[in-house]
């Protein structure tokens, strides 16, 4: 059955130690499957380690009612994924952080819109899912800087506003203050040379 609505991401860990050469997706959809009776696993997306590399596995349909989430009917309107590891136990370590950050920016493009990030244990208060070491205020902190407005002055409706984003990035042209970039002041010839000058060494960097 299709989510009518989507408007969350559920947060999870599997409780289990990760089995860094085996395939924990399959054996986490086989046990929902047998022992839970369900038609296929409850998350949508799994995060593991394969060969000690973290990749992404696919649960269920991304756009199908969940089985990880029952309390405050949250299966109905969010997307559930579950990172392999006992994070009670341990932190999560910094490239599956990165990669979970990442799956967050790219859903939030899918559906066109910035979904709140949920852990499961604020729904189910018996749990202490995604774990207790799992830094889930890190996340959101990462989340509300990569989504803040850099300038004041500049909204994320503007025509330019992407390129004025990759050029600060890039340190080809600052502001005229921290909070200001002043879009309709004129720029001088040698202010232009300066930027051609950065944008030359930026280059060099990558022959």
């Amino acid at each position: 059955m299709k989510r009518l609505s989507t408007n969350q991401i559920i947060l999870h860990h599997s409780w289990t130690e990760d089995n860094v050469l085996l395939n924990d997706t399959e054996a986490i959809r086989r046990y929902h499957m047998q022992n839970n009776g369900w038609n296929d696993i409850g998350y949508h997306l799994v995060l593991e380690q394969i060969d000690n590399n973290w990749v992404w596995k696919d649960g269920r349909p991304i756009d199908d009612v969940g089985a990880h989430c029952k309390e405050n009917r949250r299966n109905y309107t969010s997307i559930g994924i579950c990172v392999v590891g006992n994070f009670d136990k341990y932190e999560l370590p910094l490239q599956a952080q990165g990669m979970l950050f990442s799956k967050i920016i790219e859903l939030n493009d899918q559906y066109g819109k910035q979904l709140t990030v949920e852990p499961h244990k604020q729904h189910a208060l018996y749990k202490t899912c995604p774990g207790k070491m799992f830094d889930y205020a890190d996340i959101l902190v990462a989340l509300e800087q990569h989504y803040s407005e850099r300038y004041t002055d500049v909204s994320k409706t503007d025509y330019g506003y992407d390129a004025i984003e990759t050029i600060s990035e890039l340190g080809l042209m600052n502001g005229v203050s921290e909070t200001e970039f002043a879009p309709d002041k004129p720029i001088t010839r040698r202010d232009f040379a300066v930027v051609l000058e950065r944008l030359v060494d930026i280059l060099d960097l990558y022959r």
